[in-house]
């Protein structure tokens, strides 16, 4: 079995921890700011955006939840309750497949027909 051993880091001069530490402010602050111009400017949060980009970006603009999940990076319970809080506002559409007994797609409105 390994030992762990300490690892010799190399530390950042100055200047690299100078760009280190704004760099790393950018990333703590930047998705509380864009949630909040998105919720003023559109309604959405970050997340409900991003869920209609990618099902935007999709070809028939439509998924199963599952893999609107794994795309998205949710978890299935989270998303869940922001597609439904969606399908409430009418921003996304369940559409049954009636050939099969798989899961429903989500539908981006665009692809309902909305711009």
């Amino acid at each position: 079995m390994r030992k762990n051993r300490p690892v010799d880091a190399q530390w950042l001069d100055s200047r690299q921890l100078a760009a280190w530490v704004r760099l790393t402010a950018v990333l703590e602050l930047l998705p509380g700011v864009l949630d909040s111009q998105l919720r003023h400017d559109a309604g959405l949060t970050h997340f409900e955006y991003y869920v209609l980009a990618v099902l935007s970006e999709t070809e028939g603009q439509s998924l199963q939840m599952s893999t609107l999940a794994v795309r998205t990076n949710a978890t299935l319970p989270r998303l869940s309750h922001v597609i439904r809080r969606m399908e409430d506002r009418g921003l996304v559409r369940r559409r049954r497949r009636p050939t099969t007994r798989a899961p429903p797609m989500w539908n981006s409105p665009r692809s309902a027909g909305r711009r």
